[in-house]
């Protein structure tokens, strides 16, 4: 197995991702709270597969949960921003009532970067990195023996299979009505199975890059819809904090949610077209699933 493939190999990879999007926490904006998002969600993939000490990886990775939150917490309104102004671009009506909506998302967004700039999350971020490049300077030094990469290969093509089986439920469970909530059930489930395919597809090849890549393409479509659906929320909870009955800034806001709901209808009916290939690529997956042994792993 190449190096880039190796236990340290791996996480030097996903470190490097790391340091390079949060090292430095106040240069972070809303635009790149995605990208640094992902890269804790990569280290986050790899840590219970590494077979390192239980009790370092259960403190790194509830620091990682928390820096995670936060950064979804940044990301989300700037999101539902960018897809306001889209709107205004193409809608006359609604513009008015727009600006109440907007000056919710923009105080939103300020409380959610002032929480993230706190001294704290520096803290957390150094912390990570610090443990985790003592953990990265002790899997050189050790290397990997064929009983470890082959228990990391099986470990990561097991979590593939598993996840792969919980999508397939969450997608069965959303049927063929609009149900948000069971929309972001599918959409949770569906990440996993992505970062755990990312991975996996690094080490085994069980799982190919083409089926990386149609997971993408699935992860992306039901974002979308599930951005969306965060500005139709976002509006209705304007209109439910309106002081007085106003019925024109209530029809304004009306305004602005018939187009959205419009793009979300859409974008759920190609969900709905393409999920018989996604099932079958879950399907595919969990055939792949190896062989059950007697030592008893963590897969995540």
């Amino acid at each position: 197995m190449l190096e880039s493939t190796s236990r340290y190999g791996i996480l030097r990879s996903r470190l490097r991702g790391f340091t390079r999007t949060l090292l430095d926490v106040e240069s972070i904006d809303t635009r790149g709270a995605g990208r640094a998002w992902t890269a804790v969600r990569r280290v986050r993939e790899v840590l219970p597969l590494l077979q390192l000490s239980s009790a370092s990886v259960e403190k790194v990775t509830a620091k990682l949960r928390r820096l995670a939150r936060r950064l979804e917490d940044v990301r989300e309104p700037a999101v539902a921003l960018a897809l306001l102004d889209d709107l205004l671009a193409r809608e006359r009506r609604g513009r008015q009532a727009a600006t109440r909506v907007r000056e919710t998302l923009e105080e939103e967004g300020k409380r959610a970067r002032a929480n993230f700039a706190r001294k704290k999350v520096a803290h957390d971020v150094q912390r990570i990195v610090a443990r985790l490049t003592d953990e990265l300077e002790g899997l050189h030094a050790e290397g990997d023996s064929r009983t470890q990469l082959r228990d990391l290969q099986w470990a990561a093509r097991a979590r593939v299979a598993r996840r792969a089986a919980d999508l397939k439920v969450a997608i069965q469970a959303a049927g063929s009505v609009y149900l948000a909530s069971r929309l972001a059930d599918v959409r949770a489930a569906l990440r996993k199975l992505y970062f755990g395919a990312e991975l996996a597809a690094e080490i085994t090849p069980s799982v190919t890059a083409s089926e990386v890549r149609a997971l993408v393409r699935a992860q992306a479509l039901l974002g979308q819809l599930l951005d969306v659906q965060t500005v139709i929320d976002r509006v209705r909870h304007v209109q439910s904090t309106l002081a007085t009955p106003d019925l024109k800034a209530w029809r304004d806001l009306d305004a602005l949610i018939i187009p959205l709901e419009t793009r979300c209808r859409a974008l759920h009916a190609r969900f709905v077209r393409e999920r018989t290939a996604l099932v079958a690529l879950c399907d595919h997956l969990v055939a792949g699933a190896p062989a059950a042994v007697t030592i008893k792993r963590k897969v995540g």
